[in-house]
């Protein structure tokens, strides 16, 4: 089973978050919010099956 998880802001905190989800065994970001355009593709980097 696996935990999808969704970030809504992805400024050094919401980056963080991203970067500690990916190393959960079972767990994934399934989207991404994020409304500044540099902010959204740094964090699509880090998870780049999430849905922008």
């Amino acid at each position: 089973m696996t935990i999808n998880y969704g970030i809504i802001g992805c400024g050094m905190m919401g980056r963080e978050h991203l970067r500690n989800i990916n190393l959960l065994q079972g767990t994934m970001v399934a989207a991404i919010y994020e409304p500044d355009a540099n902010m959204a593709q740094a964090a699509a980097a880090l998870a780049p099956d999430a849905f922008l």
